[in-house]
């Protein structure tokens, strides 16, 4: 089992291939440009858990002008303008970062991914396990990914049931051919 998080910091390179960072450019550029067409349409949005209760504080804003704000409640970080739900919908569908992240970004990276970042969170998730109930039940994931963690959880068999929810089809594509349960739409709708 790798070393826990906390006690070293993980750059992005430890993870992801060097020889993509020119394709994730452009790709991230083309996303970009999309987002930019689509900035008329965005909604303002709340915290997720807290909805309007709760005051949200920007974190900071992006070069693309997306903003992410902080909850005072619970501190939950969130995009405070954002596409609507059909927008999030056409972005995962079109997404060119998408797309290259379940083609090359991710079946590259998957052996140093699950020891740098999968089995530590496997092995905290499991520990939360063991000290707040054994009652047997579902794991879902939201934003599953390719489903590399998900399916590390499905062959611990603690839990019955492991759902991966991904919107992306080229991910939520990947997550089957890991043999997992997929709900294929953004939690928003």
């Amino acid at each position: 089992m790798g070393v826990p998080l906390r006690q070293h910091a993980l750059k992005v390179d430890c993870i992801r291939p060097d020889t993509l960072a020119a394709q994730l450019k452009e790709a991230q550029e083309q996303d970009e440009k999309w987002l930019h067409k689509k900035s008329d349409t965005f909604e303002t949005a709340d915290c997720p858990i807290h909805q309007k209760t709760a005051m949200a504080a920007p974190l900071y804003r992006l070069k693309n002008g997306l903003t992410y704000a902080i909850c005072s409640k619970c501190s939950t970080i969130f995009l405070k303008k954002r596409p609507n739900a059909e927008g999030y919908e056409e972005f995962y569908r079109t997404s060119a970062i998408m797309k290259l992240f379940a083609t090359d970004v991710f079946p590259q990276s998957n052996t140093r991914r699950v020891e740098n970042l999968y089995v530590p969170r496997l092995q905290k998730l499991l520990d939360y396990y063991k000290k707040f109930g054994n009652r047997k039940g579902s794991f879902i994931e939201i934003g599953a990914g390719s489903g590399m963690f998900a399916e590390l959880v499905k062959e611990s068999r603690v839990f019955t049931r492991c759902v991966a929810i991904e919107p992306s089809p080229h991910l939520a594509e990947s997550c089957r051919r890991k043999g997992l349960e997929v709900i294929e739409r953004g939690i928003e709708n």
